[in-house]
């Protein structure tokens, strides 16, 4: 069947990391190597080996090297290395790029679907200055999704990280004291990329931080009254309408001290040994364990601060290996398609499907707008529909959706009491 009208829509993005240099010797000539990438989530990434590449032996005037990585490497070259060298060895350069082993760090993991979360001690969590930070891997954007929610109940003095206002991926921190007042960052963080999310509040000034940089000011926040708070999550909400987080998280930490940007982005890649000062609480998220937390066996999370906020776990997630982009990309052009300017791609008019059939698309999108398309071929609404979703709804689950019309009209028997006719 022909089909007319047909819209089309896709995107996706690479990812970023840190990557310190390692120096060696060879034939007496130290060289060291360096990246200038910028990877994102890497806590401890290093250069493991170096290896020389090509044929061997090969004259000093031509040696060249590959660099391998302890941890997955995406979105980077060769061009972002730099040899620096000492004695008369003639700019050795980096010909290869390998990666050897999965990331070293492992993270939490919570589904939403099975309402996964953790729960956090009673405490006083903040009496005054504060920051709050994480690094973060969201899998969907559902409504208010949480980091961390600290308060006494709903609308209960609450201080509320979400990495996502409503389902605009947009970060957030809320502060309740009978008003909610917030800032919130400008820009949705990508899905299936580690983000690092931070806010700081100093006097009455909230900032909102992505991946080291000020995104967002709000001067004119509410200070959190000096309480302690009991229902405090990672993951989940203390109001029933918001959803559960899908994503993963990593180096959850909190302190009674607005941290300046400096010391943000010198710590982000950093595990922490829990002694530093003004650190309230520090979640590596590397284990589950037995701690004694509501004493239901190996499903805690240890904090590493002297404070010993230690969490515990609820319907069974998981701590895992940290997920990396799902491609790496080489440099590539896409088609970037804004919601709001309503842009679209005309497909021709044609015989689209005529059996089986496949649809395949790399789709990285900014929100979950209702029943958002990748592509759909059809002859008009309800007309011989043939649809992509990469949300069903507003759920972020991707949907294939065929829609036919109803049969014609056409003579059938209806039996009645007495006598059967036509209709």
């Amino acid at each position: 069947m022909q089909r007319q009208g047909s819209r089309v829509l896709g995107q996706r993005h690479g990812a970023r990391g840190v990557v310190r240099f390692v120096c060696f010797t060879l034939v007496g000539v130290a060289i060291s190597l360096w990246c200038a990438a910028d990877f994102g989530h890497l806590a401890h990434p290093t250069v493991t080996a170096v290896s020389r590449v090509g044929p061997s032996p090969t004259p000093l005037s031509a040696v060249s090297f590959g660099a391998g990585f302890s941890e997955p490497v995406h979105g980077i070259d060769v061009s972002d290395f730099v040899f620096s060298t000492t004695g008369t060895m003639p700019n050795p350069t980096i010909t290869a790029i390998t990666t050897t082993a999965p990331l070293l760090d492992p993270v939490l993991d919570v589904r939403a679907d099975d309402e996964q979360y953790a729960n956090l001690p009673a405490a006083t969590w903040f009496s005054g200055d504060f920051t709050i930070e994480c690094w973060v891997y969201p899998r969907a954007f559902g409504h208010w999704a949480r980091i961390a929610d600290f308060g006494n109940g709903p609308d209960a003095y609450n201080v509320v990280f979400a990495y996502t206002a409503a389902t605009s991926g947009r970060p957030s921190l809320s502060i309740h004291t009978g008003v909610s007042i917030n800032v919130q960052a400008p820009d949705p963080i990508p899905l299936f990329t580690w983000t690092h999310v931070a806010v700081t509040f100093e006097g009455t000034t909230g900032t909102m931080f992505i991946n080291g940089q000020p995104v967002a000011t709000n001067p004119a926040m509410e200070v959190p009254p000096d309480l302690i708070r009991s229902s405090n999550y990672i993951g989940r909400s203390n109001w029933a309408s918001d959803a559960y987080a899908d994503a993963q998280f990593d180096e959850l930490r909190v302190w009674d001290v607005a941290r300046s940007q400096g010391q943000l982005q010198a710590g982000m890649h950093l595990a922490l040994d829990g002694s530093e000062a003004g650190l309230v609480a520090c979640y590596h998220f590397n284990a589950l364990e037995d701690l004694g937390v509501a004493g239901d066996g190996a499903d805690d999370l240890r904090d590493v601060s002297p404070n010993a906020l230690h969490a515990d776990t609820v319907n069974d997630p998981a701590v895992t290996d940290p997920t990396t982009s799902p491609i790496t990309l080489v440099p590539d052009q896409v088609l970037d398609l804004v919601e709001p300017d309503q842009r679209y791609v005309d497909l021709p008019d044609g015989i689209w499907f005529d059996g089986d059939l496949t649809i395949e698309c790399w789709v990285c999108p900014r929100e979950f707008n209702k029943w958002a398309r990748v592509v759909e071929c059809a002859n008009g609404e309800n007309v011989d529909n043939v649809l992509l979703s990469y949300t069903e709804a507003t759920s972020g689950r991707p949907a294939l959706n065929v829609q036919t019309p109803p049969l014609p009209p056409s003579w059938r028997r209806t039996p009645s009491p007495s006598t059967s006719g036509r209709t």
